[in-house]
This record gives C-alpha cells, sequence and structure tokens, in this order.
C-alpha cells in the first residue's frame, strides 16, 4: 500500500516489487552512515536509488516519489531496527536530493536510449553512443547496461573504454583552465557552498570564463560561470560534482558538471 500511494500504481507488478526491494536497502545502507557517491558502498548506494527511479520512470513517475516510501518502511520495520525511526528525516533528505540531482539526467538519457534502442538494427549499442550519454548527459553506464540487456541489447563497452580513454588525453592536452586562469581564480573569487539542505537559491554570477576571464557566454558556446553562493556540490572524496540549470533574465545555462578551484565553485556547462 505504501509503495502505492507514492506511485499511484498497486497490483502485482515487477516494476513495484523492484522499488520495495531497493527503498530497504538503501534506507539501511543511509542509516549506517553510507552517502551515495562514486566509490565503495557510495557507489552501491548511488546505482540502487538510481536503478529505483529507472523503474519508477517505466511507471510514468515524472516527480521524486522514491523518498516518500521511508515512512511507510519505517512504520512497518522500527520496531526491530529503532534506528529508521531515529534517522528517518535524514534517510529521506539523502534519497530526495539524489533524485533531485538525477532526474534531468534520467529524463534527457532515457529519451535518447529508448530512441537509440527503437532505431537500432543490431544487437550492441555503439560504444561512442554510451559515452556520449555519459559524458554529455551524464548517463550512468552501468544503468545503460541495464536497460540494453533488458531489451536484450549489449554494450559496447571496449568502443566505450576507448572512448573514454580519448576523453582523458584531450583532457590532459587541453585542461580545463589555463594555469594563470586557476590562479586568477584561486586569488580573487569565492564561493559560498550553501549545503546540503538547499536545492536552489538565487545568487550573483561573479565570474565567467571560457578560454579566459570575459562578460558573457553566448548560446551554442561551452564555458564555466563562479556564482557568489552555489547549492550545486563539487566534485569532492569520490562524489560527483552536481549537474542542473542556472537561469537569468537572459537565458539558462546547463550546468554538467561542479569542480573546485581553490575557494571557488566551477559550474561547467
Amino acid at each position: 500500500a505504501s509503495i502505492s500511494s507514492a506511485t499511484g500504481l498497486s497490483g502485482d507488478n515487477n516494476h513495484l516489487r523492484v522499488i520495495a526491494d531497493h527503498i530497504r536497502a538503501a534506507a539501511f545502507l543511509i542509516m549506517d552512515g553510507i552517502s551515495p557517491g562514486n566509490e565503495g558502498r557510495g557507489y552501491v548506494l548511488r546505482r540502487i536509488i538510481r536503478r529505483a527511479l529507472r523503474h519508477g520512470y517505466d511507471l510514468g513517475i515524472e516527480s521524486p516519489f522514491f523518498y516518500q516510501i521511508v515512512d511507510p518502511l519505517t512504520a512497518e520495520m522500527s520496531k526491530a531496527y529503532p534506528s529508521l525511526e531515529q534517522k528517518n528525516e535524514y534517510i529521506k533528505r539523502i534519497i530526495l536530493m539524489e533524485e533531485e540531482r538525477f532526474s534531468t539526467t534520467l529524463s534527457q538519457g532515457m529519451k535518447l536510449l529508448e530512441k537509440q534502442i527503437n532505431s537500432n538494427p543490431g544487437e550492441i549499442l555503439s560504444g561512442e553512443f554510451v559515452f556520449k550519454l555519459y559524458d554529455t548527459y551524464g548517463f550512468p553506464v552501468d544503468l545503460t547496461a541495464d536497460i540494453a540487456k533488458v531489451n536484450d541489447l549489449e554494450i559496447d563497452k571496449l568502443g566505450f573504454d576507448q572512448a573514454m580513454d580519448r576523453q582523458k588525453q584531450r583532457s590532459k592536452a587541453g585542461g580545463r583552465f589555463s594555469q594563470s586562469e586557476v590562479k586568477k581564480i584561486d586569488h580573487q573569487l569565492q564561493t559560498d557552498f550553501l549545503g546540503y539542505g538547499q536545492l536552489e537559491n538565487s545568487s550573483k554570477v561573479i565570474g565567467i570564463i571560457k578560454d579566459e576571464m570575459t562578460d558573457e557566454i553566448v548560446e551554442g558556446e561551452s564555458g564555466q560561470i563562479i556564482l557568489e553562493k552555489t547549492s550545486f556540490y563539487a566534485e569532492s572524496g569520490g562524489q560527483v560534482g552536481d549537474i542542473g540549470t542556472i537561469q537569468s533574465s537572459n537565458g539558462v545555462f546547463e550546468v554538467t558538471d561542479t569542480q573546485h578551484s581553490g575557494n571557488a565553485h566551477i559550474h561547467l556547462g
């Protein structure tokens, strides 16, 4: 009943069973002090949450739902596991933040992936396509592989690895910033990180970078934006940088990654 109320669906449904299994696993990992990340148990937790969200997507759910199942899980199991009740709000907050962070990525990636699967005449998704999903949209490779398997397809892992190697070589050759620009950012600009409890905020742009510091980024250009205050988490400790959007009266900047540079948060897009 708890999952039905969160999803609006009921009955004997494989997607609902997967979601039920995954909320238990996710809640207990978070209860043990694990946060979503890119390494170890943090990566396991991230995969569990994102796989559940993908099943929600398959059910037509477009708004955050997974965190809502924590309350009924707590009601059912807190007698045996009192820490579930003690950490209930914290568990919900961690799951909701991961849902918010992944929602845009999931929607964009799934649409492209579904289109590619429907038009793919072979039994393998090309490594270049899988890498594009990963590099441009932040769509996890393991999730692409899971969805491909459900559709009786495989991914070209070797082709993906080769595309990844080429990207690493390009990064080494060019770098995200010239050394002089990094020094300029380190010494002059500082971003106030607002923490995990705030997913949106208003702020002032204090720096714009293309090949060097500039006054604007126009449509179709890539660049980096530095804000006075931000709720975007910068990559650190095995956890990926946040993605999302920065909006102003003049347009929308799609953030594909967030990185540290000295005391500044660099929003790349």
